[in-house]
Order: C-alpha cells, then sequence, then structure tokens
C-alpha cells in the first residue's frame, strides 16, 4: 500500500520544483530592473526622431522635385529662344544641378544611418549616436528652412470691403498644388467692414488674416482730391508689402486684388518664371495679366510664349524682398 504513496509524493515534489523553477525564470526575471531599459526607451525616443525626419526628408523631395520640374520647363522654353549656350541656361542648368545633388546627398546620409532595430551594446555608442542623429536633424531642419525660402511664393490678397472677394479665394485655394509652398496673406483695409468679415469667416483656417490699421483720414491738395483713393491704396500696399516681406519674411510675392479670378494654370506660371526673376537683374517683376491679351494680338498656339515689356501690367503680378528693399525708402504717397 505503500508504493502508490511514494508515486503521489515524487509527483507532487515535481509539480513543486516546476513552480518554482518558471518562477525563477520568467517572474522574477520581469520584476528585477534590466540596465538595458533605458536603451530601449532612448531607441524608442529615436525611432519618433527618424519617422519625423523622414516625413520631413519626403516633403522636401517633393519641393526639390517640384522645383526640379518647374526648372526643367523654364530651362528648356530659354533653349528654343535663345540657344543652350546662354547664360541663364547655364546658369538654370547649375541650379537643377545643385538641387538634384542636394537631394541625393540627403538621400544618402540617411539611409547610412542605423536605424530602430539595429540595438547596440554599450551605452557610449547609443549616446553618441543620438548626438550624430541630433546633428543629422539639425542639417535637415538648415536645408529646408534654406529650401523655403527660395522656392516658397507667398499670395497677398488685398481686399477693402468688397464681400465678392470670396470667389478670387475660391479659386486660388482650388489651384493651389501646395499650402506650404504658396500661403496666402489676405490683407484687409477699410477697418473692419462687416459684410466683408462675415463672408470671410469660413476661410480664417486657410490663409493670414491681417489688417491695415491707419483709419486717419489722408489729407490731400485740393488739387488731387479727384485722386484721393490712390493714396489710400498706396498706404494699403506699402503696409502690406512691409508686414509680408520683414514681418512673415517671405521672399517671393504676387499680389491679386480681391476682384481678380486666377486661371488653371496661376501657380504653375508663377513657380515656372520665378527662377527668371531670380536670375535677371534686369526683370523688375513678372505678370500674369496682358493688357494686350486679344485673340488677334497673340499668337494661340504659343501658350508657353513670354512678352517682355516696358509698361507695368500689374493685376497678379510677382516681385521679390529684394525689389522691395529698394522701392520702399521711395514709396510714393498716391501713384
Amino acid at each position: 500500500m505503500r508504493r502508490p504513496f511514494r508515486q503521489y509524493y515524487y509527483l507532487v515534489i515535481i509539480l513543486c520544483s516546476g513552480i518554482l523553477f518558471y518562477y525563477a525564470l520568467f517572474i522574477h526575471n520581469r520584476a528585477l530592473p534590466n540596465p538595458d531599459d533605458s536603451k530601449v526607451t532612448l531607441l524608442h525616443q529615436q525611432n519618433s526622431n527618424y519617422k519625423e525626419l523622414s516625413r520631413k526628408l519626403d516633403s522636401l523631395e517633393r519641393e526639390i522635385e517640384s522645383q526640379v520640374q518647374d526648372s526643367n520647363g523654364v530651362l528648356q522654353r530659354i533653349k528654343s529662344k535663345f540657344g543652350s549656350n546662354s547664360s541663364l541656361a547655364h546658369k538654370l542648368i547649375d541650379k537643377v544641378k545643385g538641387a538634384r545633388k542636394k537631394l541625393d546627398h540627403l538621400h544618402h546620409d540617411f539611409d547610412d544611418e542605423p536605424h530602430l532595430g539595429e540595438v547596440h551594446s554599450g551605452g557610449e555608442h547609443v549616446q553618441g549616436k543620438l548626438s550624430h542623429d541630433e546633428e543629422d536633424e539639425n542639417g535637415a531642419h538648415e536645408v529646408l528652412e534654406e529650401q523655403s525660402r527660395e522656392s516658397v511664393i507667398a499670395i497677398l490678397v488685398i481686399v477693402c470691403n468688397r464681400p465678392t472677394v470670396t470667389r478670387c479665394l475660391d479659386k486660388l485655394l482650388k489651384y493651389r498644388s501646395s499650402p506650404t509652398k504658396f500661403p496666402i496673406i489676405l490683407s484687409q483695409d477699410c477697418g473692419h467692414h462687416p459684410k466683408t468679415i462675415e463672408a470671410l469667416r469660413p476661410y480664417e483656417d486657410k490663409l493670414i488674416h491681417i489688417f491695415q490699421p491707419n483709419m486717419e483720414e489722408i489729407q490731400v491738395e485740393p488739387a488731387h482730391s479727384q485722386f484721393f483713393g490712390y493714396y489710400k491704396i498706396s498706404r494699403h500696399y506699402g503696409w502690406a508689402l512691409n508686414q509680408v516681406f520683414n514681418h512673415l519674411n517671405y521672399s517671393n510675392l504676387i499680389i491679386v486684388e480681391d476682384d481678380i479670378e486666377v486661371a488653371p494654370d496661376f501657380f504653375e506660371y508663377f513657380s515656372s518664371t520665378l527662377p527668371l526673376l531670380k536670375e535677371d537683374p534686369t526683370l523688375w517683376c513678372v505678370s500674369a495679366w496682358n493688357d494686350n491679351g486679344k485673340e488677334n494680338r497673340i499668337d494661340l498656339n504659343a501658350p508657353e510664349l513670354l512678352y517682355r515689356t516696358d509698361f507695368f501690367p500689374g493685376l497678379g503680378w510677382m516681385l521679390t524682398k529684394e525689389l522691395f528693399k529698394e522701392l520702399r525708402p521711395k514709396w510714393p504717397p498716391a501713384y
């Protein structure tokens, strides 16, 4: 009768030993502090930094590719008109090559870095990697800022008391390809005109809305009283341009008045002509308006044709910060 009892006794001992072994192997070890936990935490934090850096690099790639495509289009038109040996063509070729080289360099640096999942032993290596990553991220920020200054074109909509400005805004928002590349600033004069303010309310999250603060009556000589409106417009334009260039710090700007409805290729046109404006110091501005743009005065079969003129067309025109620096000290009171 004692043999079955011994068998149960041995079975209980084996079960107890198994439980103790399981506790020692899994539960106890899990409770002990892991010296690599801080490394894992740092690596997880670094993974989020890599994702953010990767997202910014992808955005930069799209911006550079867009600029390269725009520059290639302009380059082909320059070659067809002036030949491939023109100095402007060579400058544009160098600009395209520089953009390509910058993009390839960023991809090469990013691809050579170890990513999350490549866990390395040794605290010194992990800490050194984090420091190196911070340098890479700072470098990417600098490149992004430089690219932003070069390619972003702000849109300045001049408005006073026309609620119908919404038609202008609807077309701008419909056709622009990127809010980052083409930010819209709406500058309003004439005080807080109630109907215009109400009409603009649905657009507040899609643009920057600024107000010309000087509502004082302008003193005009009696002989110029019929031109009173020009004095107000000049004051508004001068203030708004100063805000965009010197306070919001944009380098390129397109001015659009509140009664203009842009064409589908409006943004493509100005993106393509910006390199010309930057490279040729004899160009004052670029305009999308042609006062002589009638069927019998233009070549309908040459949509890429550009006209150079000494007459200022206005009505949707682009200028640079450098030009405004030249004009600001001699800004006219009226015209």
